[in-house]
């Protein structure tokens, strides 16, 4: 029986916005998605392969405008060939190589250069490893240059509104319908981009993610769990001022809030211990240890 893709399984194949499906279907024809109960789209085998050539010619400096010009049967030849490579592993030098024109795509407040880069990315790698090999790496140093002075406001705003448009992107076209998890930032803290990456693997995980952002005061997110009743709750904080500040007052919440059965505390400013977190049944994650490893184990 012939392979049919979700949307939602196509968007985490491709890297491609369920906007960007829906209006390349209308504009050019090259995709034939079929209809399922309730209209959703279906897509086919064929279809996938036609998508990774054009995810491939993209990469390659071609406009979309030309790789439909191919048409359908050319860009399957060229689909099947890159299907073919994909499993294959990016070396290590060009993930680099990515990361590092993206960091200085921001700290030059290139708005068009960072575009640029973050949509060679996610043509060349599926949406997973773009994420996690090359976003999450990102977000992780920008955060440490504007720590230490060397990456301005604007550079950090710039990297978060571009990585947030295309994380929720992601997130909301894989419509997960498991247990809800709430995701913030401490009281005071507004760098979500950690958060942001958090968030889309627990989407990507299953869960029904409800995103209250930075700066949350404790009150506010007790009230929260109270009405969603979360079976997760992700915290991120990036400055050691703040976590030491909030960690009693959390401690005292997570004791009195039994709702989540999972609470995790990641970003660079978590140390890789504190009994009076832990032994409230809080789950720390330092930066130096992957954060897909943490939400794996408690989703």
């Amino acid at each position: 029986m012939a392979e049919v893709y979700k949307l939602s399984t196509i968007v985490r194949l491709t890297g491609f916005s369920p906007a960007v499906l829906r209006a390349w279907e209308r504009r050019y024809g090259f995709l034939r998605p079929a209809r399922g109960h309730g209209g959703q789209r279906l897509y086919s085998e064929e279809d996938l392969r036609v998508l990774l050539a054009v995810r491939r010619m993209l990469a390659d400096g071609r406009s979309v405008g030309e790789a439909a010009a191919l048409g359908r049967r050319e860009l399957l030849r060229l689909g099947t060939q890159a299907a073919g490579g994909q499993h294959q592993a990016t070396p290590v030098a060009e993930l680099e190589r990515m990361r590092q024109a993206m960091i200085e795509a921001a700290l030059a407040v290139d708005a068009e250069s960072l575009r640029r880069r973050l949509d060679e990315v996610f043509a060349r790698l599926s949406a997973e490893r773009a994420v996690l090999d090359v976003l999450a790496p990102v977000a992780w140093r920008i955060g440490q240059l504007w720590a230490e002075g060397r990456c301005s406001v604007a550079s950090e705003h710039l990297v978060t509104e571009m990585f947030s448009l295309r994380l929720r992107g992601l997130a909301e076209a894989l419509q997960p319908t498991g247990s809800p998890a709430l995701a913030a930032c401490f009281p005071e803290e507004r760098h979500e981009l950690g958060l942001l990456v958090a968030a889309w693997w627990a989407a990507r995980r299953g869960r029904r993610v409800v995103y209250l952002g930075p700066a949350l005061p404790l009150e506010d997110l007790e009230k929260a769990c109270q009405r969603v009743q979360p079976e997760t709750v992700l915290l991120s904080v990036t400055i050691p001022e703040l976590y030491f500040k909030h960690r009693s007052a959390l401690a005292a919440l997570v004791s009195r809030q039994r709702a989540a059965r999972h609470w995790i505390v990641g970003g660079q400013a978590v140390p890789e211990q504190d009994p009076e977190l832990s032994a409230a049944g809080v789950i720390l994650w330092p930066p130096n240890r992957p954060l897909e490893q943490a939400l794996d184990w408690a989703l």
